[in-house]
């Protein structure tokens, strides 16, 4: 066994668990969780972004190349209030909401091109895939 190796394995054999001790979070700055933190909520409460794309509804993508209307915007922040109709879509910027009822399915922007606020679809999606 290397030098290093052996070191390493004898400071590990060192180690010992220590004590939980409870803190505010305000001052656990530099510490180590013993064990994992879980939320009862989803955080965020809605789907966010993850990329840049578009909201659609999975059926209008049926058919490649497919168009579609850009009837407007969804930016971080903002609460959406757009539905996306037939053969329509919307813009939304990475981090903020969209919502799956209004907006079906959510396409990479990369997947698609823009011809005077116009879209072309190059891949079919189902219900909820992004």
């Amino acid at each position: 066994m290397p030098h290093e190796l052996e070191e390493l394995t004898n400071a590990i054999d060192a180690l010992s668990a220590i004590d939980e001790e409870k803190v505010p979070v305000w001052e656990s700055m530099g510490r180590v969780l013993s064990r994992d933190v879980v939320v009862p909520i989803d955080i965020p409460p809605h789907p966010k972004a993850a990329y840049d794309g578009y909201a659609v509804r999975s059926q209008d993508t049926s058919k490649s190349p497919t168009r579609l209307r850009l009837v407007g915007y969804v930016h971080i922040g903002e609460v959406p209030s757009i539905e996306v109709g037939p053969m329509e879509t919307a813009y939304v910027t990475t981090g903020a909401t969209y919502r799956v009822a209004l907006m079906q399915s959510f396409l990479r922007s990369s997947l698609m091109s823009l011809v005077i606020m116009r879209l072309s679809l190059t891949s079919q999606l189902s219900p909820g895939r992004m």
